[in-house]
């Protein structure tokens, strides 16, 4: 399962794939009545219980049961000379919104990656990204930016559930190299269940000095989510 998002040095352009949304499936529920019985001083007073039972059946992973729902692109700020050191230009930028999976354009506020996971099994997941080449046409001529390391970091994620107990989703990951290879960038948990968006991803690009043409580079990002196969 993948989907793509795109990659601008100074102009924000649209993921291209999209997948369904779905959701949750309830099987059962039944109410079983027990009638008791309460002594007291004078008679006895009889006494109702009800039991649930909700059963929930795992949405299998070919009708849906593990969707890609969201993922974010970057947009870098532009070459300062502050940004020059020794080997060439190091960019940061954190992930924005681009589409959701219903193929929706989203306003460009910061964005994590968010996955549904409705299977009811304890494998949990894992979504790998890989950057492709950044280019620029210009004059007629193709070039491409000599990018030499694209570093992902991402904070570990939780929720807190029912009970007031904090459930870690995902572990932390950094500087994590995605520059075309793939480069694993969420490893959840067994509990990382229903919909969960990570934190949002912060990244590094270092780029070399020589062969740069000046211009708006743009590439793909290329998000793979796959079964997680925990123990």
């Amino acid at each position: 399962m993948k989907k793509t998002a795109v990659l601008s040095l100074s102009a924000l352009a649209l993921a291209t794939v999209a997948l369904p949304m779905v959701t949750s499936a309830l099987d059962d529920i039944n109410t079983n009545p027990k009638v008791t019985s309460k002594s007291s001083a004078n008679n006895l007073t009889p006494q109702m219980e009800a039991h649930n039972r909700v059963s929930f059946q795992g949405v299998n992973i070919n009708n849906g049961g593990l969707v890609l729902e969201e993922v974010p692109g970057y947009d870098f700020s532009p070459v300062t000379a502050t940004t020059i050191n020794t080997t060439g230009y190091t960019f940061t930028a954190s992930g924005i919104r681009e589409v959701n999976s219903a193929g929706v354009t989203q306003d460009n506020t910061p964005q994590g990656i968010v996955v549904t996971d409705l299977r009811g099994g304890t494998t949990g997941y894992k979504v790998s990204m890989e950057v492709k080449d950044l280019s620029l046409t210009k004059g007629g001529n193709s070039y491409l930016l000599p990018v030499n390391t694209f570093k992902v970091s991402v904070k570990a994620g939780s929720f807190t559930d029912a009970g007031g107990n904090v459930i870690p989703t995902h572990a932390a990951k950094t500087g994590v190299d995605t520059y075309k290879v793939k480069g694993e960038v969420i490893t959840s948990t067994a509990q990382a269940t229903g919909t969960i968006t990570s934190e949002i991803p912060d990244v590094t690009m270092d780029v070399g000095q020589q062969g740069i043409t000046s211009g708006t580079y743009t590439g793909v990002v290329e998000y793979t989510l796959e079964d997680g196969k925990l123990p």
